[in-house]
């Protein structure tokens, strides 16, 4: 469901650059929402250290862009 939704929200803005990055950056922001949901509620291990660099990148983008937005 989500994916379908991401999808259409994408399909949705057309050729505005600013648009994408807004649905992408909210996409990039449930990954860090749902690790944390899986540690918390459903015992899941934290990342290894490729998945901690990878989570550093998202945040690091997001961090940007938000700093970036008008």
């Amino acid at each position: 469901v989500g994916t379908s939704i991401f999808l259409l929200a994408r399909q949705s803005v057309g050729r505005d650059a600013n648009a994408i990055a807004k649905v992408d950056a909210t996409q990039a922001g449930y990954t860090v929402f749902s690790l944390m949901g899986e540690v918390a509620f459903l015992g899941g291990g934290l990342p290894g250290v490729l998945g901690a660099v990878g989570l550093l990148l998202v945040l690091g983008g997001l961090a940007v862009y938000a700093s970036t937005a008008h």
